[in-house]
């Protein structure tokens, strides 16, 4: 505990307040401190129906309230009002960016902070404290008695007594908030849509334009025999053509992400976050070294052509297993708040990404075996003649089956894009 001399208690001076959303804070301004009030106070029956049922099984939460010069995270002083095991602390942290913030004063957790109470009202998590305006002797402790700064609020959950990442829904004031004047301020919840687009842009292309691309060229090179484009087969030019987009809509996807994170890497400390950037760099390279060997692609006849045959193929294969389970673990990522209908879509692409080859090579098996019964062996044993009737069933089975998997690959494409543009917390979180 510190041994700095505790600075008087003064007549309020000033007070003021803040609404937005599901939150609300009210202060009262003193010479030396302010002493804030609020919390959670969602008044629809889905935010009342989640906070009981949270209260009730002593789910581990946090609601943050920080102080920052601009509207992004970093170089922030965040107080935390945390409940664990239905009991209630309060602790001062520092955020150095879009990163787990880490405590102001790790010898004094409370450094600035008393009289505080933490407590669940009706399911909400309401908190009461009071904060010093300056400590001269604490680096980086924000000075609201000189400067003014912009009020951002977050929840979220605690595992093993560490603040997790919150949600995507941070509510931040529209304006710097001036403690000194007595006045009400308004705020709105801070733009998801980047990390919404990232999303959106690396599902399309990975879960519908991968996979149409690969069982192009694995199984459809019968398609379209007649049309020709600079002298190449048409399945061979949609092949490409897929192919060559997917990179690009990921390195803008990547782009994308890295704006909204203010562009940095994401911290270690966020396990799943992490995780997912780690695998996704790698696919975007995998992609890039995939696009650019097909271009060096050696003539039908050379020696080297069975070895890059082989290369792309185990490249191609290897990039839509990263591609499954980085998309899983996007699903993952808590901001995204797209709970269990997020992984129930992405469970239902993989099933049918499985399915349908097996089903393909089920039906080239039929196919064989029709065959066999209908070859004619001459007395000189020529090579069998294959009955082209069969052939052509096959092929109109096989069309008919890639009509369906662009149906079913886009339908579950379609819904998790709007599943990520619609999500929000809560919405799809029954825990």
């Amino acid at each position: 505990m510190s041994n700095r001399v505790r600075k008087p208690m003064t007549p309020v001076i000033a007070a003021g307040g803040f609404s937005s959303g599901d939150y609300k804070l009210s202060w009262n301004e003193t010479t030396y401190y302010t002493i804030y009030s609020g919390g959670e106070g969602g008044s629809s029956a889905k935010a009342k129906s989640l906070r009981l049922k949270r209260q009730a099984t002593g789910a581990d939460k946090y609601l943050a309230y920080g102080l920052s010069l601009d509207k992004s995270m970093g170089q922030d002083c965040i107080v935390v009002c945390k409940m664990i095991n239905n009991i209630g602390t309060v602790e001062h942290y520092y955020a150095t960016g879009k990163v787990t913030p880490s405590l102001l004063d790790p010898n004094e957790p409370t450094v600035g902070i008393t009289d505080a109470t933490v407590s669940y009202v009706n399911g909400n998590i309401q908190c009461k404290f009071t904060r010093e305006k300056y400590i001269d002797s604490v680096p980086r402790y924000c000075d609201s008695s000189k400067n003014k700064y912009y009020l951002q609020i977050a929840e979220g959950s605690i595992y093993g007594g560490i603040i997790q990442k919150h949600g995507s829904d941070v509510v931040v004031s529209d304006s710097v908030i001036d403690f000194s004047v007595n006045t009400t301020f308004s705020g709105s919840v801070r733009d998801a849509a980047k990390s919404k687009a990232h999303a959106c842009l690396m599902v399309f292309a990975w879960m519908f334009c991968v996979s149409t691309g690969i069982i192009l060229a694995r199984y459809y090179k019968y398609i379209l025999p007649s049309i020709k484009i600079q002298k190449m087969m048409f399945w061979f030019q949609a092949h490409r053509a897929i192919m060559i987009f997917v990179p690009i809509c990921s390195l803008a996807a990547f782009l994308v992400i890295l704006a909204d994170v203010g562009w940095k890497w994401v911290e270690t400390t966020s396990k799943v976050s992490f995780a997912h950037s780690i695998f996704g760099m790698v696919l975007i390279g995998l992609s890039l070294i995939q696009v650019f060997f097909g271009f060096l692609r050696p003539d039908k006849d050379a020696p080297r052509r069975p070895l890059f045959n082989v290369l792309h193929k185990f490249t191609g294969m290897s990039c839509l297993t990263l591609a499954v389970v980085t998309c899983y673990l996007g699903v993952f990522i808590e901001r995204m708040n797209l709970g269990r209908i997020g992984w129930g879509i992405m469970i239902g692409w993989t099933m049918w990404v499985l399915i349908l080859p097996l089903l393909i090579e089920l039906v080239q098996v039929l196919c064989a075996q029709t065959k066999s019964d209908s070859y004619q062996i001459t007395q000189d044993k020529l090579p069998p003649i294959p009955d082209e009737g069969n052939k052509k069933l096959i092929e109109r089975i096989k069309t008919a089956l890639l009509f369906l998997h662009l149906l079913i690959s886009f339908g579950h494409v379609i819904a998790l894009i709007v599943v990520i543009g619609v999500a929000e917390p809560g919405k799809f979180v029954s825990d």
